[in-house]
């Protein structure tokens, strides 16, 4: 994952095109210190262009070695995600024992808020994350509602709000996606001129 991630890095990169990447580490990568240097190594070479999501079930483990890798990749530039944020068995304390920077909140919730309490979790969520200034990923993205109720107002004003999902492409290639973002920041140039 990490080796393939930085490869795609240099890829693009030699064409002078970046987007940031992210990939998933495993809870061995995270209990073990060689993987763990290991990793920060091969991520170093990426400056900061590939970032690291961490299930909640990869979390629960030693938690000085684990505080301590996350350090580390964040002073390579690194950001670190905890992924499927509010599925698992417990999350919050996991926001005061690791220095986290974002976190993704499963696609299960983006569905639930056509449900008016399921609405009221998500925005309180959202909230939430924007009142300990924590970075937002929202998954499972797949209608114009759901867009549209993210963006609503209702939600994260502050910190940042990335939004993913089938609603703006299934997953690509690698090669097929420069072709992609440069289609996309045309269609929202003409957008903006209209």
């Amino acid at each position: 994952g990490a080796s393939q991630a930085g490869r795609q890095y240099q890829k693009w990169q030699k064409i002078g095109f970046a987007l940031p990447i992210t990939i998933t580490i495993s809870s061995a990568t995270l209990m073990t210190p060689a993987y763990g240097k290991q990793l920060v190594q091969i991520l170093s070479q990426a400056n900061g262009q590939v970032s690291v999501e961490i299930t909640e079930v990869a979390l629960v483990g030693d938690i000085q070695i684990t505080r301590q890798i996350i350090e580390k990749l964040q002073a390579i530039g690194a950001k670190v995600y905890i992924d499927d944020f509010g599925t698992g068995y417990s999350a919050l304390s996991y926001l005061h024992q690791f220095p986290v920077d974002c976190i993704k909140i499963d696609r299960s919730f983006v569905v639930a808020q056509q449900d008016p309490k399921g609405a009221q979790v998500l925005t309180g969520m959202l909230r939430f994350c924007e009142a300990l200034n924590l970075g937002v990923v929202v998954e499972g993205v797949e209608t114009a509602e759901q867009l549209a109720f993210l963006h609503s107002g209702r939600g994260h004003a502050g910190a940042e709000l990335i939004i993913q999902g089938w609603y703006f492409s299934k997953a690509l290639p690698g090669e097929a996606v420069q072709g992609f973002v440069r289609e996309r920041a045309d269609r929202a140039s003409d957008e903006a001129g209209a």
